[in-house]
């Protein structure tokens, strides 16, 4: 499954232990950026003079504005964390990608994201899907969403974390997936979430999904099952042609994961984000999620959707 931007994937493997000190190195890079060297972190560990990031189809840095951009939070956000959570590594199936899912966190010392300075912090799942370049042993590129969109709501004071977060649990001893398996998990899942207002949801979420399966769009915001098949119901109705699409598929090499990227757009029927779109303007975003599998059916998402660039789009 390929997206729009065409990448020539590695064919060769890559030793785990050392796309692990990459990624750390890269990281490391994250955290409290104003006393690192950014500069020879990156460098150090990307293509110098073909590595891209991705925040979607279209919006893309280089090497040279990353670093830029990195440089910069370390002065908006002196104290930036940015805690992995999970991992997955799909390393020996030709295409040698990681996944991190982070917790990124800071107070910001000026206006950030439009938003005053008013001394609150923020705490919010991002996560990057990197490919590394086996035979030049450094990272070709990555694919990130950050929920900055809630960064937002934090910052504001608008937000309110939930109590009583479910504990998590998952371990599975069972063998690594294949991509045909994880395919035929996932599908009916994302098969939902296009045109949802023809579908029987409900039916096609518990057919994919364990009854205690949890949904978790942050580190203490979440859903259950039957609160999520209301809320795809509600997108049904307010945005009839949404279509999420599969963009790309890793599959933990080593345990029960599945990470799905995909792009998901549509054209909200009235307020959607606290945006009223009169003027039928649509949005063009993507989406990461972080599957846990078990007993052939997912068992636990954590998800990011950049909501923050759809807002933008229809204001625009």
């Amino acid at each position: 499954m390929q997206g729009a931007v065409s990448v020539q994937e590695p064919i060769e493997t890559f030793p785990q232990f050392e796309a692990q000190l990459l990624i750390q190195k890269f990281y490391d890079s994250l955290n409290k950026p104003s006393t690192k060297k950014v500069r020879e972190n990156v460098t150090f560990v990307v293509i110098n003079d073909s590595w891209i990031s991705h925040a979607g189809e279209t919006a893309q840095k280089n090497q040279e504005q990353f670093i830029g951009q990195v440089e910069g939070f370390g002065k908006l956000l002196p104290d930036l964390s940015w805690s992995r959570q999970f991992m997955a590594w799909n390393g020996g199936l030709e295409c040698n990608k990681y996944v991190c899912l982070s917790i990124a966190s800071a107070t910001p010392a000026s206006e950030f994201m439009g938003v005053s300075h008013q001394g609150k912090s923020f705490s919010v799942y991002a996560i990057d899907i990197h490919t590394i370049d086996p035979i030049k042993g450094k990272l070709a590129h990555v694919h990130h969403v950050e929920d900055w969109a809630t960064a937002v709501k934090q910052l504001k004071g608008e937000f309110k974390a939930q109590d009583a977060l479910p504990e998590f649990k998952f371990a599975s001893s069972a063998a690594p997936l294949s991509l045909e398996a994880a395919k035929a998990i996932v599908s009916p899942f994302y098969d939902t979430l296009t045109n949802p207002a023809t579908k029987d949801v409900e039916a096609l979420v518990k057919s994919a999904t364990k009854d205690d399966w949890i949904s978790f769009s942050g580190p203490t915001t979440y859903k259950n099952r039957d609160a999520f098949i209301a809320q795809v119901q509600g997108f049904g109705k307010l945005i009839p042609d949404l279509k999420w699409e599969i963009k790309d598929m890793v599959v933990d090499s080593a345990g029960q994961k599945i990470v799905v990227r995909s792009e998901a757009s549509g054209t909200p029927e009235g307020i959607f984000m606290g945006v009223d779109n009169v003027n039928k303007k649509s949005f063009k975003i993507y989406a990461i999620d972080f599957h846990f599998i078990k007993d052939g059916k997912m068992a636990q998402v954590h998800h990011v959707e950049d909501w923050m660039s759809a807002i933008r789009q229809l204001k625009a």
